[in-house]
C-alpha cells in the first residue's frame, strides 16, 4: 500500500449522472440505500474524544453504516435497470461507431461456432489486448459507474457488485459478441470498479451527511451519483443531521482528509534529479466511536471503512511517478477495550483494494517503457492492532492479498533484445504488458505520542504471468513465464500543529527505497532507488 505521509494510517472518480438522471426521474418512486484494504486508525485529528474515561458500550446502530447499508432500504429496480440499460446501450454505440477500429479482434460471426465456444466449450475465452490504459483504468471506471446505478438506487454493496458483474458478463458475452469473451475484464472491471465504486460512494455520502452548503453537496452527489438529487425528487427525507465537527463534518464518522506537498530528490544508481510531488489521501472509518473510549465487540457484515491516495511525482522534467489507490472492507469484526490513556483496539477485516501505478526513471521513460502495474487485489484480509499507553498509541497492522494483475515485465525489454526473433504475447505486441496472478503483502508500524508521528511501512508484490490463455495462443511456439517484483519501503517522522479546530498543519521528513525487479527464463534486470522528501500538508 503507498500509505500518504501524513495519514497515521492510510485505508483500504466516477461521474455523476445525478442531473440528467433527475430529468428523467422526477416521476419515479422513492428509494434509500455500503465491496484491492483495511485499517484501524488512531484517533483522527477531527474525532472529538468523550467526557469521560468510563467504557461506553458501542452504540447498537451505526448512524452512517444504518444509512449505508444495514437499515431498511427500497431498492428501485426499474430505474436501476433504466440506467444500467441506457449506459450498455450508449457504449454499444460508441463500440459499432468506431468499427474499423475494432473489427481487428473480430473473431466470430453470429452462428452455432461461436455460441459453442462462449457458451460450452469455452474456446472463446482469453485474455484480451487492449491498451494498459484501456484495460488498466478505463473499465474500471466503467465498473464503478455501474456499481454507483445499483448503489444510488438502494442496493447493497453485494448486490451493487452482482449488477456490476452482470453488466461485465453480458457485455463480454453479446455485446462484444464477434470478439473472445475478455477473462481479464470480467474479473477486474467489475471488481475494481466495486472498490472504487464503493470508497467514492463512501465519500459522497459522508459529505451529502454534513453541513447543507454547495461545495458539500456538489462532492456529495459527484461521489454517490446523485444520491442527493435522486432522494429530493423521490421525496425522501434527508438523512437525520449527525453532531457535526468544527467544519461542518459529520462527527461521528472517524474521517481523516489529508493534502500534501513535496519537494526532494530521486536516486537511481549514479543518477540524482529533484522531486516535486502533490498528494491526497482519505480515510474513513464508519464504525461508531471507532477510536473513542469504550468497549466494542461486534461484527459488521457490510463495508465498514473506505481509503483512497493519489500521488503524483515530477522528476527532472516530466512526471516520474503516478500512484492511484483505493481500498475498502468487505466483513469485520471490531473489539476495543480502551480508556485515555490504556487499552486497545482491534480490527480484522476482509477486504479488496485496487492499485493503478506509473513510475518512469531514466532509460525508461517512454510510454512504452516506462514501468506500469494495475493491481487488483481481488481478495484478502487485515489484522489492525492499536496499543494506547499513556499517551503513546502504538499500531501494527499486516495485510495479505490475492492478485490479478496487469504488468509491464521489467525484463522484457532486454528479453526481446537477446531474443528479437522470438514470438511474444498479443499484449506485448500491442502495448508491452501482460496478464499475471500474484500476491501482495503489506506490514506497518505507526507510533503517535502527542502531536508527533513515527512511521514505517513496507509491501510486496510476486507477480507471475497467466500461461495459455492469449489471445493468440495457438500463434505462440515458445510461451515463457514471466516474473516480476515490486517492493516498496518507507519511513517518516510528521508533526502536526493545530491551526483551528479540526485543521492541522503538518510537517514531514521521509525516506523511501522501491526495488522493481523482472526475470524471463534467463534474462533477469533489476533497480533500486531511493528518494526522500520534505512535506507540508493539511489535514482535516
Amino acid at each position: 500500500m503507498r500509505g500518504n505521509a501524513l495519514t497515521s494510517i492510510a485505508l483500504a472518480t466516477a461521474l455523476t449522472v445525478g442531473a440528467s438522471r433527475a430529468r428523467a426521474q422526477s416521476a419515479a418512486p422513492p428509494a434509500p440505500e455500503a465491496t484491492p484494504a483495511p485499517a484501524a486508525p488512531p484517533p483522527p485529528a477531527t474525532t472529538p474524544a468523550t467526557p469521560a474515561d468510563e467504557p461506553v458500550e458501542a452504540a447498537a446502530a451505526a448512524p452512517m453504516l444504518d444509512w449505508l447499508s444495514d437499515g431498511p432500504r427500497d431498492r428501485h429496480w426499474g430505474r436501476m435497470l433504466a440506467e444500467v440499460g441506457l449506459f450498455f446501450a450508449t457504449m454499444e454505440a460508441f463500440y459499432w461507431a468506431d468499427l474499423e477500429l475494432n473489427r481487428i479482434d473480430f473473431e466470430y460471426e453470429a452462428d452455432w461456432r461461436n455460441v459453442k465456444a462462449r457458451f460450452i466449450t469455452l474456446d472463446a475465452w482469453r485474455l484480451d489486448d487492449n491498451a494498459f490504459a484501456t484495460n488498466g483504468w478505463r473499465h474500471p471506471a466503467q465498473g464503478a459507474l455501474n456499481y454507483l446505478f445499483a448503489r444510488s438506487n438502494g442496493f447493497t454493496a453485494l448486490e451493487s457488485y452482482a449488477v456490476a458483474l452482470a453488466q461485465s458478463e453480458v457485455w463480454e458475452l453479446l455485446g462484444e459478441y464477434r470478439e473472445s469473451v475478455s477473462v481479464n475484464d470480467i474479473i477486474v472491471t467489475p471488481r475494481a470498479g466495486s472498490v472504487a465504486g464503493e470508497v467514492l460512494w463512501q465519500l459522497g455520502s459522508f459529505f451529502l451527511r454534513g453541513e447543507r452548503h454547495f461545495g458539500y453537496q456538489l462532492a456529495g452527489n459527484l461521489g454517490t451519483a446523485g444520491k442527493g438529487l435522486l432522494d429530493q425528487l423521490d421525496g425522501k427525507p434527508a438523512p437525520r443531521r449527525p453532531e457535526l465537527g468544527p467544519l461542518g463534518l459529520p462527527a461521528d464518522v472517524p474521517h481523516r482528509f489529508t493534502t500534501t506537498a513535496s519537494v526532494g530528490r530521486q536516486v537511481i544508481g549514479d543518477t540524482a534529479r529533484g522531486a516535486l510531488r502533490v498528494g491526497l489521501t482519505t480515510e474513513l472509518v464508519l464504525i461508531p466511536n471507532f477510536a473513542r473510549p469504550g468497549r466494542a465487540r461486534r461484527l459488521y457484515a457490510a463495508p465498514a471503512y473506505g481509503g483512497l491516495t493519489v500521488e503524483a511525482t515530477r522528476a527532472g522534467d516530466a512526471l516520474a511517478d503516478l500512484t492511484v489507490f483505493a481500498r475498502t472492507g468487505i466483513t469485520s469484526w471490531h473489539r476495543k477495550r480502551l480508556t485515555r490513556d490504556r487499552g486497545y483496539n482491534l480490527l480484522y477485516s476482509l477486504g479488496s483494494a485496487y492499485g493503478y501505478a506509473i513510475h518512469a526513471t531514466p532509460g525508461r521513460d517512454t510510454a512504452s517503457t516506462r514501468d506500469q502495474l494495475a493491481i487488483g487485489h481481488i481478495g484478502g484480509g487485515t489484522v489492525a492492532l492499536t496499543v494506547r499507553r499513556g499517551r503513546l498509541d502504538l499500531e501494527v497492522e499486516a495485510e495479505a492479498y490475492g492478485d490479478f494483475a496487469l504488468v509491464r515485465s521489467y525484463a522484457i525489454d532486454a528479453h526481446r533484445a537477446l531474443y528479437p526473433d522470438e514470438p511474444v504475447r498479443s499484449t506485448i505486441l500491442r502495448d508491452n504488458y501482460h496478464h499475471a496472478l500474484g500476491a501482495t503483502g503489506r506490514l506497518a508500524v505507526r507510533a503517535h505520542y502527542r502531536r508527533l508521528y513515527l512511521g514505517a511501512t513496507y509491501h510486496h508484490d510476486f507477480l507471475r504471468s497467466i500461461q495459455g490463455l492469449d489471445r493468440l495462443q495457438e500463434d505462440l511456439t515458445v510461451d515463457p513465464s514471466l516474473r516480476d517484483h515490486r517492493g516498496e519501503g518507507r519511513a517518516w517522522l510528521t508533526y502536526e500543529h493545530p491551526l483551528r479546530p479540526g485543521l492541522a498543519l503538518a510537517g514531514e521528513v521521509s525516506l523511501e527505497v522501491r526495488y522493481r525487479s523482472g526475470t524471463i527464463r534467463t534474462t533477469t534486470r533489476s533497480d533500486t532507488e531511493t528518494r526522500q522528501f520534505a512535506t507540508l500538508g493539511l489535514v482535516f
